[in-house]
């Protein structure tokens, strides 16, 4: 694992987690609001059981991150898993226990609650109750399931005590605001929630139609989706096919991004399905291409 940080300390660090998130007394600690924002807290409490194990956060973050299914024969991809789930579920129980009894119809939204808001809706997005409904929409419509994804915004407007409507108008009104403006946290985490949502609902969208789903899309929304295939078949090419995809390609992809907006949607109409991932295919490569010329010394 990452400097220093061993299986067996990991493995200890997620059944430590998964002990004092899932106790009683932890429940009963976040349910006071006074505690602070829940997210923070548990991010606290996983702090102090590297601080107990004598490894620095740091070391053991990049430790949790490497802890994927590419570990062999480890219990860890399982048991990280495991952590996961029971963060997001002690999170959204706490939310559910300082449910507020009266929605709020007037007065401002705080900050707190628009960055509650956008943590809440990723965790919710996450959750096997809330794919499945996705799975369902796109599977009956062949089309992103934004209706899905707009009722979860609604069920957590109401979790964090704001009637629905009204809460949507009062983060909106924050979203125009000097304050939304010039606020990093804010401007992260509201990016963090729009990419989190589309990444998931396309990731769906392309599992429906690479099993063989009808799709009732139009070519900019297909050309969204086929990314994520477009990625998943990227890494499966060994370096030579890469390198013959882009020699070939790389012209044509320069072109496309210089057409204005109209120009690139009747072009990508053209294109077949396979031909529009394969085009999705280089227009990553290049895209890395220029990023590697721009941060020459970045590695990954």
């Amino acid at each position: 694992m990452s400097h220093g940080v061993d299986d067996g300390q990991l493995e200890v660090f997620f059944q430590r987690c998964i002990e004092q998130m899932s106790s009683e007394s932890t429940r009963k600690e976040l349910a006071n609001s006074d505690s602070g924002r829940p997210g923070k807290r548990l991010t606290e409490l996983q702090a102090k059981i590297w601080e107990e194990l004598g490894i620095s956060v740091v070391d053991g973050r990049a430790a949790v991150a490497r802890a994927t299914s590419a570990v062999a024969k480890s219990s860890l991809p399982a048991l990280k898993q495991a952590f996961v789930a029971a963060t997001d579920a002690v999170y959204l129980q706490c939310l559910e226990d300082r449910r507020p009894e009266v929605l709020q119809k007037e007065g401002r939204m705080s900050r707190s609650v628009v960055l509650e808001f956008l943590d809440a809706c990723n965790v919710k997005m996450d959750t096997a109750e809330v794919q499945d409904k996705l799975r369902r929409k796109i599977q009956e419509t062949g089309a992103l399931p934004e209706t899905v994804a707009n009722e979860v915004h609604d069920e957590v407007m109401e979790l964090l005590g704001f009637e629905s409507a009204y809460g949507h108008s009062c983060f909106a009104e924050f979203g125009t605001s000097q304050e939304f403006a010039h606020d990093k946290d804010i401007a992260t985490a509201y990016a963090r929630w729009r990419g989190h949502s589309s990444e998931i609902m396309f990731k769906l969208l392309y599992d429906h139609w690479h099993s063989g789903g009808v799709l009732h899309v139009d070519a900019v929304v297909k050309h969204q989706m086929m990314k994520h295939g477009a990625k998943v078949q990227l890494n499966q090419m060994s370096t030579d096919e890469r390198r013959q995809l882009l020699e070939s390609s790389i012209d044509k992809v320069n072109v496309f991004h210089k057409l204005p907006h109209d120009g690139r949607q009747r072009y990508l109409e053209r294109l077949d399905d396979q031909e529009m991932l394969e085009f999705t295919k280089a227009e990553i490569l290049v895209a890395t291409l220029v990023q590697s010329r721009h941060h020459p010394h970045r590695t990954e």
